[in-house]
């Protein structure tokens, strides 16, 4: 269950109310409007960062309010930790460089691995792990070319709307590490990338249990609950740390953005879970929230798709 939380947050109109907890647990949306103390409203997706971009594209509601929006707003943004050399990968023996290589051509679109070498090796395990958890829940379309959390930034450079993240990129890897213990250092995640590659098999009923298809189908299908009356550490531990610390940290920053824009807001699903969870916090702090209809203009089939 820890790692079924942690994926859900590392990857989902009413009146303004008094009392937050009055919102129905139960919603089929992966949406909500965030009305300011001026009348201007601000949306807030629920991401899920093992989905690819017909997810998108399937809702109208959501490309649509993204293009209303004034400023675009991610997770996280690319710093200088991303851009610095990391050159582990062109060290490692030349048959290890194309075991992995191989590997890589086989796999999703969703991530574009081949890049993530360039990166430190425990983000490319991570990376690994959740295009693994995209291919054996079945969460990516034929169709997709990237993860709907890129597609959403991209959209944001296209059509040269203003854009931001609520943390660096390190900053979201370090917290989506939280939970694997075993990754002591760079010398044990090039261990575990080594493994993985050439014994996959081996991973796919852990990555089962991680990602959780039933949690996958949940957001699929539009039938999310949102445990608003639970404590997400009822749930999880370390939700303390990877979700509810973070959505601590953002929440400054979250107001004074929503304060003064119509933004687009696009986090984890399961930041939005839970008593400390962005809706609620925003609803305690006199914003007026509303779940919002969402309606498929697909269809959206999703499909395993076939080795090249």
């Amino acid at each position: 269950m820890k790692i079924t939380v942690l994926l859900i947050a590392l990857f989902f109109t009413f009146p303004s109310f008094a009392q937050p907890v009055s919102f129905p647990d139960s919603c089929n949306t992966v949406m909500w409007g965030v009305v300011n103390s001026r009348g201007d409203t601000s949306y807030i997706l629920g991401t899920c960062h093992i989905f690819g971009n017909t997810f998108v594209d399937g809702y109208a509601p959501i490309n649509g309010k993204r293009r209303q929006a004034n400023i675009i707003v991610g997770e996280s943004i690319d710093n200088s930790f991303v851009a610095q050399k990391n050159n582990w990968f062109k060290k490692l023996p030349a048959t290890d460089r194309r075991v992995i290589k191989s590997y890589l051509k086989q796999t999703t679109p969703l991530f574009y691995l081949t890049s993530c070498t360039k990166m430190p090796p425990s983000w490319l395990y991570y990376a690994l792990l959740l295009e693994m958890a995209s291919r054996e829940c079945h969460t990516y379309n034929e169709n997709d070319v990237c993860s709907m959390d890129e597609y959403l930034m991209n959209a944001a450079i296209t059509f040269k709307q203003k854009s931001c993240g609520l943390e660096q990129r390190d900053d979201s890897f370090d917290n989506a590490l939280f939970s694997h213990v075993g990754v002591r250092n760079d010398e044990d995640a090039i261990a575990k990338i080594k493994d993985l590659v050439g014994n996959s098999d081996r991973y796919k009923d852990s990555v089962h249990k991680w990602c959780d298809i039933n949690e996958m189908n949940s957001y699929r299908n539009l039938t999310i609950n949102y445990k608003f009356s639970k404590s997400s550490i009822e749930e999880d531990s370390s939700s303390l740390i990877t979700l509810d610390q973070r959505n601590d940290r953002w929440m400054p920053a979250l107001k004074t953005i929503i304060d003064s824009n119509k933004a687009f807001i696009a986090v984890g699903l399961g930041h939005l879970y839970y008593k400390k969870g962005l809706i609620m916090q925003l609803a305690t702090n006199g914003y007026t929230l509303f779940p919002v209809a969402m309606h498929n203009t697909g269809p959206v089939k999703y499909v395993k798709k076939k080795k090249q």
